[in-house]
């Protein structure tokens, strides 16, 4: 009487079980199943093993050994155990991030990781609603519009975007947090945000590239909304609340509920990447290399004090104020040699160095022989104590 009369087909998806089950559950319910219905058709669509717990000395956790942690120790804190109070989110955090398939380490020096991994998270997430709170325009501006490196930083939000959902659809869950911190780390706050901050800070907000900044931290929040709402769903759910109601009307992929958002798809231009990388991207190395000669040489420990030039007979995709961003140098001139030429003489006498990308470029460092502005800290003004031509006009717009 208790028998189905159409039986689904198959009969759940998943089937999750400790990897001393592969003789156990996997193996009954599939012999129950072919048994009882005489069709050789397993029960399950998909099998995912997991390992067990151990303690930082590699010792399976057991109530008779008592070396076991209870879920409320993590979210608590206990001093005895030398653990730190993760909260639920930190919880999952750390659930979400063990590689399962095999025995997981859990102990005071895991959960240090974790909470410092969480708090990259949320002052990235602070930093992009900081942003947002200031746009004065609800609509994104097209791609073509953007500085190069803000284009390039789309495209890579979307190869992330791709990645991570690549992890999802095989149960890799600390893959998708491993690959989103080394964007963080590396793609975002390492690069994007430390170069956007100067132009976030000291340019007008008029200006259309700073808008453009200022606009772009919605994709990038929504982005990671999708990544992590899954996993953090209480504090995406926080983060949420701080969206400025102009972003959650008529955007697309957007919701005003995060966790019924779309999974995003960010315009980019795909075009842009082999050449950003060819160009501004090997010459940040190279401005980095030289750049450490210039501290030990002259003493010169910020890349704000710092002079560039760049040499080259042929037309470049970027202006000097683009690459100056990038570099975070006080200036950067782009001066066109002659044709005849191959190098400058400054690069004869040994001052500066040859760049191989796709043209031929010469790069020189030198200490900024100006005084540094009290505003921006760029070494950018003609007189000490006084500000530069650029924070100038942007105190002067502020108070007009």
């Amino acid at each position: 009487s208790l028998k189905l009369s159409k039986l689904p087909s198959p009969l759940y998806q998943v089937c999750l079980e400790g990897s001393d089950q592969h003789r156990g559950w996997f193996q009954s319910s599939l012999l129950t199943k072919v048994a009882s219905s005489n069709v050789p058709v397993a029960p399950y669509e998909e099998v995912i093993t997991h390992g067990f717990t151990l303690d930082e000395n590699g010792l399976k956790m057991s109530k008779s050994v008592g070396n076991t942690i209870s879920p409320e120790a993590i979210i608590r804190g206990d001093e005895n155990l030398g653990l730190p109070a993760l909260g639920v989110v930190g919880l999952r955090y750390l659930i979400a991030h063990s590689n399962f398939t095999t025995d997981i380490v859990a102990g005071p020096t895991v959960m240090k990781h974790v909470g410092e991994a969480l708090k990259k998270v949320r002052t990235n997430f602070r930093y992009l609603l900081s942003n947002l709170q200031k746009s004065q325009d609800f609509n994104l501006l097209p791609i073509e519009q953007l500085r190069r490196v803000d284009q390039y930083t789309l495209y890579k939000i979307n190869e992330l975007l791709e990645t991570t959902r690549e992890h999802y659809q095989k149960y890799n869950f600390s893959k998708v947090l491993i690959t989103l911190q080394y964007h963080l780390n590396n793609e975002l706050s390492a690069f994007y945000f430390d170069i956007s901050k100067d132009i976030l800070y000291s340019n007008q907000i008029s200006w259309s590239w700073q808008e453009g900044r200022s606009n772009n931290a919605c994709p990038y929040t929504n982005a990671y909304r999708a990544i992590l709402a899954p996993i953090l769903p209480v504090m995406v759910q926080e983060v949420w609340k701080y969206i400025p109601e102009g972003w959650l009307q008529g955007q697309e992929h957007i919701d005003i509920n995060p966790m019924r958002g779309k999974w995003p798809f960010l315009d980019s231009n795909t075009e842009i990447v082999t050449s950003f990388e060819n160009f501004e991207l090997k010459i940040l190395k190279q401005f980095q290399e030289e750049f450490k000669r210039l501290s030990l040489e002259e003493g010169v420990t910020k890349t704000t004090h710092s002079h560039v030039t760049i040499f080259t007979k042929h037309h470049l995709p970027f202006s000097s104020d683009e690459l100056c961003d990038i570099l975070q140098s006080s200036a950067v001139d782009i001066l066109q040699m002659d044709s005849n030429n191959n190098s400058h003489p400054t690069i004869e006498l040994g001052r500066g160095i040859n760049v191989q990308i796709l043209v031929n470029v010469q790069i020189l460092v030198e200490r900024s022989k100006r005084h540094n502005c009290p505003r921006c800290w760029k070494a950018n003004s003609a007189e000490e104590d006084k500000l530069c031509d650029r924070c100038k006009e942007a105190v002067d717009h502020l108070m007009s």
